[in-house]
């Protein structure tokens, strides 16, 4: 069982945070067209930044460059592909909980409802457009 769900590494860490830092830094300094989503029930009028063909291109450039000068061993991230699958899920797990409790104590907008069901919640979302800052929670995790 060990082998299948293996305890992730620090090495393991370390790479998965370094790829959520690179894209949230990238989502917020790379320009982009601002679109607007729908107007919700409570009045407001979520803002995107149209930037994700930019900050893909920068991510493959930035992995060839990592590739080409030897910066790092891509090949290392598969051997321990499995860690770093098993620290991926415990982070959407942990970040689902924090989403849960930013959702309750310091929502992002008014697009915020705690149902009563805590399995409902968890899963779905407390709130509608989660941000910290001017950073889109959602369009991070989802997106990128």
């Amino acid at each position: 069982m060990e082998k299948l769900f293996p305890t992730p590494s620090v090495e393991a860490w370390k790479i998965l945070s370094a790829f959520v830092l690179f894209e949230a830094f990238l989502m917020m300094i790379i320009p982009g067209k601002e679109h607007r989503g729908p107007l919700t029930a409570t009045g407001h009028t979520p803002v995107y930044k149209g930037n994700g063909f930019q900050c893909f291109t920068i991510t493959m450039v930035a992995i060839y460059a990592i590739y080409h000068f030897g910066l790092f061993n891509l090949g290392g991230i598969y051997d321990i592909f499995h860690e770093i699958i098993v620290a991926a899920s415990l982070f959407a797990l942990s970040f689902c909980a924090f989403l849960v409790i930013k959702g309750i104590v310091v929502p992002s907008s008014t697009d915020n409802q705690v149902s009563g069901n805590p399995i409902f919640d968890f899963f779905w979302g407390v709130e509608l457009y989660p941000r910290f800052g001017s950073l889109d929670l959602k369009t991070l995790v989802n997106c990128r």
